[in-house]
C-alpha cells in the first residue's frame, strides 16, 4: 500500500512511474501516478469508473494540499491512513485517524443527502466523522474578533446542531496553513450570522482541537450592538420591501393590532434557541406567534395551527423554537400574553443576558 505524502521526493516518484504498476485498493483498477509541475503528485484512475465516481467529487489542488497538510498534522498524535478503504460501508474518508476518526476535508459543495449518508455510514461502524471545510473566501478576509458575515446553506451543514452546545464552524485554510474558527454563532437573518472569529496556525493547533474562549463582556456588547442595529434596519425597511400586498401576514397583523413594525418591543425578534429554523428575521415569526396567541390562546392545538402555517419546516424543530421563545417570554414575566404586552419595554441588556447561555455554552466534546 502506497500513501503519497510530501516526504516522497519528486525523483523517487518519477522513477516509480517509469518502473512500477499501480492499482486501486477498492476497485483493483489500474492507476496512473501523476507527477506534474502544478498539481500535487497523486494517483488517478486511467478512465472514469464506478469507483472514482462513488468515492469522491474530484480532487482539486486545494483539496490535495489541505489533505496532505492535515495528514502530517494528525500524524503527530495518532497513526493516520490516507484514503483508507472501509469495505463494510463502501466509504473512503480523506484521513482515518487511529481507526477512530474519519476526517473529511471538504473543498466543494455536496448535497445534504450525501453528507448525511456519509455520517450515518461512519457512525454505523463506530467511527466519529469530523468535517473540516476549506475556509470560505468570505471568512478569509475577516479579522479576528466579533464579525457579521454570511454562511451558505452548504457551509451551515458543518455547524454542530446539538442542544445547549455553543455552535462552532471549524475551517482550514491550506494556503495560509491555519485553522479559522467561527465560534458562538448567533443567527441574524437569512444566512447572516454574528460570530467570534479566531485564526490559529496549524503549528499551534492540538488534537483534540482547541476550543475558542467565550466572548468577554466587552465582546458581548458588540454582539448586542450588531444584532440590535440589524433588527432596527430590518424593521424600518420592512414595509418598503414587502411584495405580498394584503397576503403579508406580518404587516397585516401589525395593522390589526395598531402597531408600526418599528415600534414592536425589543423582546420580539431576539435570537432565542432554534430561531434559525424559521426563514427571515426572527422578529417576523415571533411577532406573528404573539399575535396568534393573543387571539387564539396558548394551548397545544393553537400552537400546532401556527406551526402548520409555516411551510417546509421540520415540525419537531419548529415546536422546539416556539417553546423556547414562549419560555423566554415567561422568564420576562410577559405571560399570559395580552395586547398590553405589545406596549411593554424591556432593556436590551436584560434580553441578551437571557439568550447568551444558548450561544455561549461550551461544546461537550471536541
Amino acid at each position: 500500500m502506497i500513501t503519497l505524502t510530501r516526504q516522497h521526493k519528486r525523483r523517487e516518484l518519477e522513477e516509480w512511474r517509469r518502473s512500477d504498476n499501480f492499482f486501486c485498493p477498492q476497485c483493483k483498477g489500474k492507476l496512473i501516478l501523476k507527477v506534474g509541475q502544478v498539481v500535487i503528485p497523486h494517483f488517478a484512475h486511467i478512465s472514469s469508473n464506478d469507483c472514482s465516481s462513488a468515492f469522491s467529487e474530484g480532487e482539486s489542488a486545494d483539496h490535495l494540499a489541505g489533505k496532505q497538510q492535515l495528514y502530517e498534522f494528525f500524524q503527530s498524535y495518532y497513526p493516520v491512513q490516507l484514503e483508507a478503504v472501509l469495505d463494510k460501508i463502501k466509504q473512503r474518508p480523506d484521513l482515518l485517524v487511529n481507526n477512530r476518526f474519519a476526517i473529511e476535508y471538504q473543498c466543494s459543495p455536496i448535497p445534504k443527502d450525501l453528507f448525511d449518508h456519509r455520517n450515518a455510514g461512519y457512525k454505523e461502524i463506530g467511527i466519529k466523522p469530523i468535517w473540516i471545510i476549506r475556509t470560505p473566501t468570505t471568512l478569509q478576509e475577516l479579522s479576528d474578533g466579533i464579525q457579521l458575515f454570511s454562511l451558505s446553506k452548504f457551509q451551515q451543514l458543518f455547524i454542530p446542531r446539538r442542544p445547549l452546545i455553543g455552535q462552532t464552524l471549524l475551517t482550514y485554510d491550506n494556503t495560509n496553513k491555519s485553522f479559522l474558527y467561527a465560534s458562538h454563532l448567533l443567527p441574524v437573518q437569512q444566512n447572516q450570522v454574528i460570530a467570534k472569529i479566531r485564526r490559529l496556525p496549524i503549528g499551534s493547533q492540538q488534537f483534540p482541537f482547541l476550543l475558542v474562549n467565550p466572548p468577554t463582556k466587552r465582546e458581548l456588547k458588540i454582539y448586542e450592538k450588531i444584532y440590535s442595529s440589524k433588527r432596527r434596519r430590518f424593521l424600518s425597511s420592512r414595509v418598503l420591501t414587502s411584495r405580498k400586498g394584503l397576503k403579508d401576514r406580518f404587516l397585516r397583523n401589525c395593522y390589526m393590532f395598531r402597531i408600526r413594525p418599528e415600534e414592536l418591543p425589543s423582546f420580539i425578534g431576539m435570537p432565542t434557541a432554534g430561531s434559525e429554523i424559521f426563514e427571515g428575521h426572527a422578529v417576523e415569526w415571533q411577532a406573528n406567534l404573539i399575535f396568534h396567541v393573543i387571539e387564539n390562546g396558548m394551548e397545544d392545538q393553537s400552537l400546532d395551527t401556527f406551526i402548520n402555517r409555516q411551510p417546509h419546516l421540520d415540525r419537531n424543530l419548529a415546536w422546539a423554537a416556539v417553546n423556547n421563545f414562549l419560555l423566554f417570554l415567561d422568564q420576562l414575566g410577559l405571560c399570559p400574553l395580552t395586547p398590553d404586552c405589545l406596549r411593554k419595554s424591556v432593556p436590551v441588556e436584560i434580553l441578551f443576558e437571557l439568550i447568551t447561555p444558548h450561544f455561549l455554552a461550551k461544546r461537550y466534546e471536541n
